[in-house]
C-alpha cells in the first residue's frame, strides 16, 4: 500500500502506527550512528594514558576529521536516500556503522601509528553522514503539519547519542577504577567501549530486519540534481544549519579534551558528567526549536537563537581567563541550549520555506505538497552535508588559537565572528522586502515580511 500520508482515512487507520513504529527504530539508529561518528572524542582521552603518546594537535585532528568525512559523505547519502527510500535503506546504512567500529578496533588492538588512526577516525563519517538519510526518510513518514515534530523528536533522539558515547566512557573508567571487574582487567577500556558499540549495531539491524514495516513511498528519483546548488535559499539555509547543528557537534567534541587540558578535569572525575548533561539536555530541546518556529515564526526564532549563541561566547571568552570550569560550564551551557533550539527553527525554516513556495505556486495542494516534502527533503540532506562543516570551526580555531598564543581566546573570536556572519546574513536575507523570499506578502502595495507561511495561505 502507498504511504499516502496527505489521505486522512489512510493516515488515521494505517499511517500514523506505521509511521510511529519506523520513527522509533530510524531513531534509535540514528543514536547509534552519532554514537560512532563521535567516538575519536572519547578514545582520544584513553589514547595517551594505554601508552600511545599523541600531541595536542593529534588529538584535536582526531577529532575534527570524521567532520569533514561526513559533509563530503552526506551529499551522496542524500542523493542514495532519494533514489531507494525504505526500510531497507535504512538497514543497509545501519549495517554500514560496522565498518567504522572495526575499523577503531583493530587500530587501538593494535596500538597502531597516527595515520591509522586518522583513517579510522576518517571511517566514522560513515556513521555521521546517516544523518542526511534518516531525516529525508522521517520527513516522508508524516504528513507536513507533523513533519516538525517528527524530525526534531528523530534528531533529538539522534543527537543523544554525542552524550550517550561519553556516558559510555565515564561508565567504563569508573568501573574500572572502583570494582575491578574481570572485564576491564583484560581488557582496555577503549577496546571495551568498541566492543558494546559493535554489539549495539548488530542489534539495530537485527531489530530493523525483525520488526519495522516496510512501506512504499511516492518518490520523484529526477528531483535531485545540480539545480539545489543554483537555489541560493539552499545555501543560506546551509550557513544558519552550519551555525546551529554544526556549532553544537563541534563544540561538544572538544569538550572532553578542553575539559581535560584547560580546567584538569579528567574522564574518572565526577565534575566530567556534568558536560555530558549538558549535551544531552541541550539535544532533548531540539523539539522545542520546532515548536516555537511553529508558533512564532522560524525567521524570528531563529534570530533569537543567533544572539543567545553569541553572548554564550563571549561568557565562554571570559571563562577562559578566568580558568574558572563552572563558568565554563555555565557559557558552554547557554551556547548548547542555543544551538539545540536553533536546530529545530532552522530544520522548521526548511520545511516551512519550501511548503510556503510550492503552496504559492501550484493550485493542486497534493501535488504541492508532495513537491515541498521532495524539494525540502533534498534540501535537508543538502543542508546536513554543508553545514557540517561549521563543526570544524570550534575545533580548527581553537588548535590554531593553542598553537599561536597558547591559549583559546583567538579560537573563540573566530567562533564568533562565524556566528556573527550567520545573525548578519539571517537579518538581511530574511528580513529584506525581496518578492523570490516565499517568506514575503504584498500588501497595500508593498511587500511585508511574515513570520510563517500559514499567515500567506
Amino acid at each position: 500500500m502507498q504511504h499516502d500520508v496527505e489521505n486522512p482515512f489512510y493516515w488515521a487507520k494505517y499511517g500514523r502506527k506505521l509511521a510511529w513504529i519506523n520513527l522509533l527504530i530510524a531513531s534509535f539508529s540514528l543514536m547509534l550512528s552519532f554514537m560512532v561518528w563521535q567516538l575519536w572524542s572519547v578514545l582520544v582521552l584513553y589514547l595517551n594514558s594505554e601508552s600511545q603518546l599523541l600531541n595536542q594537535n593529534q588529538l584535536y585532528a582526531l577529532t575534527i576529521v570524521p567532520f569533514v568525512a561526513a559533509a563530503i559523505l552526506r551529499l551522496a547519502y542524500t542523493f542514495w536516500a532519494t533514489q531507494d527510500l525504505g526500510k531497507w535503506n535504512l538497514i543497509k546504512t545501519t549495517s554500514l556503522l560496522i565498518v567504522p567500529v572495526i575499523a577503531s578496533i583493530i587500530t587501538v588492538w593494535l596500538k597502531t601509528s597516527f595515520l591509522m588512526y586518522l583513517v579510522a577516525s576518517v571511517l566514522t563519517g560513515i556513521a555521521g553522514a546517516n544523518f542526511a538519510s534518516t531525516m529525508i526518510y522521517v520527513n516522508h513518514l508524516f504528513p507536513h503539519r507533523y513533519k516538525s515534530m517528527a524530525l526534531g523528536l528523530s534528531a533529538s533522539i539522534g543527537n543523544a547519542g554525542i552524550g550517550l558515547i561519553q556516558v559510555l566512557g565515564f561508565l567504563i573508567k569508573e568501573i574500572q577504577s572502583h570494582s575491578g571487574l574481570l572485564a576491564t582487567q583484560y581488557i582496555e577500556p577503549s577496546l571495551l567501549i568498541l566492543s558494546i558499540l559493535l554489539g549495539l549495531v548488530f542489534l539495530a539491524v537485527i531489530i530493523a530486519i525483525l520488526v519495522m514495516p516496510n512501506m512504499n513511498f511516492s518518490v520523484d528519483k529526477t528531483a535531485w540534481d545540480f539545480s539545489i546548488l543554483k537555489d541560493k535559499h539552499s545555501w543560506y539555509l546551509s550557513l544558519f544549519y552550519a551555525q546551529t547543528f554544526g556549532m553544537f557537534m563541534g563544540i561538544t567534541s572538544i569538550f572532553p579534551i578542553n575539559t581535560q587540558t584547560y580546567f584538569s578535569i579528567h574522564i574518572s572525575n565526577e565534575l566530567y558528567i556534568f558536560p555530558i548533561v549538558i549535551v544531552i539536555l541541550s539535544s532533548a530541546l531540539r523539539p522545542l526549536g520546532h515548536y516555537l518556529a511553529h508558533h512564532f515564526g522560524s525567521v524570528k526564532v531563529t534570530i533569537y537563537v543567533f544572539v543567545a549563541q553569541l553572548f554564550g561566547l563571549l561568557c565562554l571568552s571570559y571563562s577562559f581567563e578566568l580558568t574558572n570550569y563552572w563558568f565554563y560550564l555555565i557559557s558552554t551551557l547557554m551556547i548548547c541550549i542555543s544551538c539545540g533550539i536553533g536546530m529545530g527553527s532552522s530544520t522548521s525554516l526548511i520545511t516551512d520555506l519550501y511548503q510556503s513556495k510550492y503552496v504559492k505556486e501550484l493550485d493542486d495542494k497534493s501535488e504541492s505538497t508532495h513537491k515541498a516534502s521532495m524539494a525540502s527533503s533534498i534540501v535537508i540532506g543538502f543542508s546536513s552535508a554543508i553545514g557540517t562543516i561549521g563543526a570544524l570551526v570550534p575545533g580548527i580555531s581553537i588548535s590554531v588559537s593553542e598553537s599561536l598564543s597558547q591559549d583559546a581566546t583567538f579560537g573563540i573570536l573566530g567562533m564568533i565572528l562565524f556566528c556573527g556572519f550567520g545573525l548578519i546574513t539571517l537579518g538581511m536575507v530574511y528580513q529584506k522586502h525581496d518578492l523570490s523570499n516565499p517568506f514575503c506578502i504584498i500588501k497595500n502595495g508593498k511587500y511585508k515580511l511574515i513570520d510563517s507561511p500559514k499567515k500567506a495561505l
